[in-house]
């Protein structure tokens, strides 16, 4: 289901749980992150993803936060909001995969 891609996309990414004990009230994974998007994504993803001293920072960032950005789509409260489906997740994550590629090391991508 869509719905629960996008938020296991937001875990992966920012290495935090939907349950953890930050989450009280009406903070949720989900809002936390839309919260962060776009000008706060740094403090959510989780730091091994992103270096500051990376040489490709700003455009390693900005595949990050169009992950970020379809989990968000994906994950949308109200069925009827998530107009998103698993086809264009698949093209859009590929596509973003095929700019990430051309900032790793050649070593990584093995």
């Amino acid at each position: 289901d869509v719905y629960s891609y996008g938020i296991m996309l937001m875990e992966v990414f920012t290495r935090v749980k939907p349950n953890d004990t930050k989450f009280t009230g009406d903070l949720s994974l989900r809002r936390w992150v839309n919260d962060s998007v776009p000008n706060a994504i740094v403090q959510v993803i989780d730091s091994d993803l992103l270096s500051v001293n990376e040489r490709y920072f700003n455009e390693i960032l900005e595949c990050l936060v169009s992950i970020i950005e379809i989990a968000l789509k994906c994950s949308m409260e109200s069925p009827t909001e998530r107009v998103i489906d698993m086809k264009y997740v698949v093209v859009a994550l590929k596509k973003i995969m095929s700019q990430l590629l051309q900032f790793l090391p050649l070593a990584d991508h093995v």
